[in-house]
């Protein structure tokens, strides 16, 4: 990889502090590489289109790990107002998770969630906005990020999976586990940055 592409990759987590208030850790850049990796690895999965449209849930990390020109067809959802001013940013407050703007409303082939919280009421709140953003069909992606102990919850209410991959998170005293309903190589390897 060029040193330009590595200082791009970069640039979000030098540039930007984590908020213990807005509950926010973020990903090692390993995990935001091998997650981005899974994100289109789903996508490529999907029946080619003019489009395929992908909803940041609370992850800027991974939503500013892809470049200007594929975020064209991404959206960032999240509370912190920081983002604001960049194409593609969208105030999100979980707590009322049906209040998104109706041109987004099932409009996304994937769904990208990693709340600030872990609990079953904060997931199922997700939930409904997952559902609200995501196409009418079948083939709909989802990859989540939670503890290994949410996953009859992810299951339940995503019929995704826990993958071998787990993400890194340096400053979370908790481990995370990935889950999707789809396919994935790339997370089918474990982490090296977490000891097994």
């Amino acid at each position: 990889m060029s040193p330009a592409k590595d200082a791009k990759r970069s640039t979000f987590l030098g540039s930007k502090a984590e908020s213990r208030e807005l509950n926010q850790y973020w990903y090692s850049q390993h995990t935001i590489d091998v997650l981005c990796s899974a994100i289109k690895e789903g996508l490529s999965s999907l029946e080619p289109s003019t489009s395929t449209r992908v909803a940041f849930l609370s992850t800027p990390s991974l939503f500013f790990a892809f470049d200007s020109v594929e975020r064209e067809n991404f959206s960032l959802l999240d509370y912190d107002k920081t983002w604001e001013g960049e194409p593609g940013y969208n105030y999100y407050d979980y707590r009322n998770p049906l209040n998104i703007k109706k041109y987004l409303q099932h409009s996304f082939d994937m769904v990208v969630i990693d709340p600030p919280f872990i609990s079953k009421v904060v997931w199922e709140k997700y939930s409904r906005t997952a559902r609200a953003l995501l196409k009418e069909q079948s083939s709909s992606l989802v990859l989540c990020t939670t503890v290994y102990e949410n996953a009859p919850l992810m299951h339940k209410l995503f019929g995704a999976t826990p993958k071998r991959f787990r993400p890194s998170i340096p400053n979370l005293v908790y481990q995370y586990s990935a889950f999707t309903n789809f396919h994935s190589i790339v997370m089918a390897e474990p982490n090296n940055e977490i000891l097994e």
